[in-house]
């Protein structure tokens, strides 16, 4: 697997076994965007979405993935998530499924339901009963 490394902002190949737990940032596409073959070289950095790529890094590890997630408290994560808007209500539910490390059915058209039962699969992690002790927190520096 290749992953960004929040620190270098370089691309590093893992091994199966090596990959640690990680965040996915989505966004939408646009025009300069860095692409997949322009990682390592200095077209990367020249490009507008370089920025964004720095900024997304940036958020990752000020929101703790430069260490374990599953040190961090399911109130934590679930704060993390607050104030995300999506197109449909569902892929609020969806996108926080690996931040948990919850499989389950993606059923489109249930909507609010698919939230209900992603709390219900959280409740069966052990030795965490922060799941309803969370509370948006404030982006930093604004």
């Amino acid at each position: 697997m290749r992953l960004v490394n929040t620190q270098t902002i370089q691309l590093e190949f893992l091994n199966d076994d090596d990959v640690p737990d990680y965040a996915i940032l989505s966004h939408t596409w646009e025009q300069e965007e860095v692409l997949f073959h322009d990682m390592g070289r200095d077209t990367a950095k020249s490009k507008k979405g370089y920025a964004k790529l720095e900024s997304c890094c940036r958020v990752a590890r000020e929101n703790g993935f430069d260490e374990e997630l599953e040190t961090t408290s399911i109130a934590q994560r679930m704060s993390w998530a607050a104030d995300r808007v999506t197109t449909r209500k569902e892929d609020g539910a969806y996108s926080l499924m690996g931040i948990f490390g919850i499989n389950m059915p993606l059923l489109y058209g249930e909507g609010d339901k698919a939230f209900y039962r992603l709390q219900e699969e959280i409740m069966g992690v052990p030795d965490d009963h922060s799941l309803f002790a969370w509370k948006a927190i404030a982006a930093r520096g604004g």
